[in-house]
């Protein structure tokens, strides 16, 4: 099966050569890890056992934060090996777990495979969510190496796909000891593509677990006082918005100063260096707009006029901005992007608002769907209809946030669901002496 597989990725590997070789002369992006990727990994020193955690990228990386925790708490003498496909997920791997090994994830290229083995030296890996790489799976069976799948989810597409590989080659299945999958319909997608249903259990969400927002008091309370918001202000938080969202929440907006004279937005946009092109849509809305770093500069001061919207162009500073809302609407959800992170405002305690486009978090989303805690729009108009009704009852609003923290308090508790289920092939993986040829 893996010459197969290695004759279909040489087939297609050469085809992309010359595309990839002019990508990578001109993009340092491009080369980044190519030693790596390759399978010259540095080598691991050293006999301790060594636990790989494969994120794919960075909305992969903080999944496994609080397992990782548990693990090192647990077996301090295991060592950690991350590993990514992407630069970003190897930032975001540098970010939250300092001190920890990272490299990136070999091509999944037998060659390549049985380098990473040999110098990583790996007595179990956890794939976080689905992460099946044929090569690597068969592998980590040939070398007798459990293979975990942890927060495991599985979309109609991939099952449909990994149904086709697992049935013209099983073997590639075999290597997973266990799948700890999400929800109770990922693990029937896991079982119908071919996984043995006694490896597969329902351990919950993980991402429940990374929310714990924490919020200085005293920078909120400095944060009302440098935008002007008197005690009584009604405010509106656009967090992590994308282009043409910023236009929606302004018009929206505009409908609230209009029956709620002491409303006001704060507008946080996804990422700071699109902070003019967010200025010159809340402009073109008729409102004025002041930025975050002119109020620190102290070269503007708000007034905290209706007139006025906030747009901090710093980076950090959302978690505390989440502190002023009564109402929070998040971004990358009224485009195609899939949405941005509604956990960590529902986790406050404020009622969340955002579009149909979810699909980065798509369990998460229904949840507080769900319990009431949550909201979701159509588009614009549904936006502006929904913020109104939100601003028009109080009350709804407060109960709404309440549900949302109870929401993500009620789905922890996965972490130590699959640390339990993974802990004996922790121990097997210890015990073992894995031959890395």
């Amino acid at each position: 099966m893996s010459l197969i597989l290695d004759t279909a990725y040489l087939v297609g590997g050469g085809a992309m050569l010359p595309y990839a070789a002019v990508r990578a002369a001109l993009s340092a992006r491009w080369r980044a890890g190519i030693p790596e990727r390759l399978g010259f990994a540095p080598r691991r020193e050293g006999g301790a056992p060594c636990v790989v955690i494969h994120a794919a990228s960075v909305g992969e990386a903080g999944i496994p934060k609080p397992l990782v925790a548990l693990i090192r708490k647990e077996h301090p003498e295991l060592e950690i090996c991350f590993t990514t496909n992407t630069n970003t997920g190897m930032a975001g791997i540098r970010k939250q777990y300092d001190g920890l090994r990272a490299v990136y994830f070999p091509f999944d290229f037998s060659p390549c495979v049985g380098g990473f083995y040999r110098r990583i030296r790996p007595c179990l890996a956890l794939m976080v969510e689905l992460e099946l790489w044929p090569n690597f799976l068969l592998a980590a069976r040939d070398r007798g190496m459990p293979v975990a799948v942890v927060n495991g989810r599985m979309g109609a597409k991939s099952c449909r796909w990994i149904g086709r590989l697992a049935r013209a080659a099983p073997a590639i299945l075999d290597a997973l000891a266990i799948v700890c999958a999400r929800s109770e319909e990922d693990a029937e997608r896991f079982v119908r593509a071919g996984v043995a249903p006694d490896r597969v259990v329902v351990t919950g969400n993980m991402k429940f677990d990374a929310v714990n927002p924490r919020q200085a008091s005293d920078r909120v309370a400095a944060l009302r006082r440098l935008f002007g918001l008197a005690d009584d202000a009604r405010t509106l938080v656009g967090g992590s918005t994308h282009p043409g969202e910023e236009t929606a929440l302004a018009l929206a907006f505009a409908e609230l100063t209009r029956r709620f004279p002491s409303a006001r937005l704060v507008l946080a946009p996804r990422h700071v260096e699109r902070a003019s092109a967010a200025a010159a849509a809340v402009e073109a809305a008729g409102f004025k707009c002041l930025r975050k770093t002119a109020l620190d500069a102290g070269s503007v001061s708000a007034a905290g006029a209706k007139d006025e919207v906030i747009l901090v162009d710093t980076v950090g500073d959302l978690v505390n901005v989440y502190g002023l809302a009564e109402v929070v609407f998040v971004g990358g959800s009224l485009i195609p992007h899939g949405g941005q992170n509604m956990m960590e405002p529902a986790a406050l305690g404020k009622p969340v608002v955002f579009g149909p486009h979810t699909f980065n978090f798509p369990f998460e989303s229904e949840a507080l769907i769900r319990s009431g805690g949550a909201f979701r729009v159509a588009d614009a108009s549904g936006l502006k209809d929904r913020l109104v009704g939100l601003f028009s009852d109080p009350a709804s609003a407060r109960s709404a946030g309440c549900l949302a923290a109870e929401t993500i308090e009620k789905n922890k508790g996965a972490a130590e669901r699959t640390y339990n289920k993974i802990k004996p092939f922790l121990f097997e993986g210890k015990r073992n002496t894995i031959t890395f040829r």
